[in-house]
């Protein structure tokens, strides 16, 4: 059975965000916005910050509720359900 919605992941909403947040500016030191997979997206935090940010951003993740809570929150097939294993089967320009 997949796992329940992991609350507490979701009450650190604001500073898991503000964390994505910093994680892409450093990146941006180094590399305009482009095409950006966050395996393990949960629930599409960073995905949404990258999107903000002008990233071409997707997501794979294996839990079943952070694939619908994403869906929830407005990010439609950006984060998808799977897991690493996922990444062999995907067109090459999926992700």
């Amino acid at each position: 059975a997949d796992a329940p919605a992991d609350r507490t992941y979701l009450a650190e909403e604001h500073g898991r965000r503000m964390a994505a947040a910093g994680v892409l500016r450093h990146l941006e030191r180094f590399h305009a916005p482009a095409m950006l997979l966050d395996v393990g997206a949960g629930p599409g935090l960073l995905v949404s910050e990258a999107k903000t940010m002008g990233w071409n951003a997707q997501g794979l993740e294996p839990a079943a509720w952070a694939v619908a809570e994403s869906k929830a929150r407005g990010l439609g097939d950006a984060v998808r359900q799977g897991d690493t294993a996922t990444l062999a089967t995907l067109p090459t320009q999926s992700v």
